[in-house]
């Protein structure tokens, strides 16, 4: 089909073409772009396929990832075993040691040193006393 007319330049490329007058196009039925730049546009970009594919892959392997850790932190809360009474008072000893690091006065104190020193004490006790127990 033959096309008559003026010329305007391609609100895309800017490049002269001739519109034609078809009822699907803007400005009063008249063309704005070319229409290699339409079918252009009409065609996906690849790297935005591409892109949008890694971006789906990446979420269903973080997907799968999370359930997977799931299932292994379920695993491991079954598997771990109730703590022992020698363990819970160095844990509750260790949290006391923490708790008065984060009270430190900022000038030297000796009480706080004698409290801080006594807890290491305590903690180190616990702990000779469970390796004089394993050697016998």
């Amino acid at each position: 089909m033959p096309v008559y007319g003026p010329t305007r330049p391609c609100a895309c490329c800017q490049l002269p073409f001739r519109p034609l007058d078809l009822p699907y196009h803007d400005e009063g039925n008249r063309q704005l772009e070319c229409t290699q730049c339409i079918e252009h546009r009409a065609k996906p970009d690849q790297k935005l396929v591409d892109h949008n594919n890694k971006l789906l892959d990446a979420y269903i392997n973080a997907v799968e990832r999370s359930k997977y850790l799931e299932r292994q932190l379920d695993r491991t809360e079954a598997a771990i075993k109730p703590v022992s009474a020698t363990a819970s008072r160095r844990y509750r000893v260790l949290d006391s040691i923490d708790s008065l690091l984060k009270k430190r006065p900022d000038e030297d104190d000796e009480d706080f040193t004698n409290k801080l020193l006594d807890k290491v004490y305590e903690l180190l006790g616990d702990w000779r006393a469970d390796e004089r127990r394993n050697r016998k």
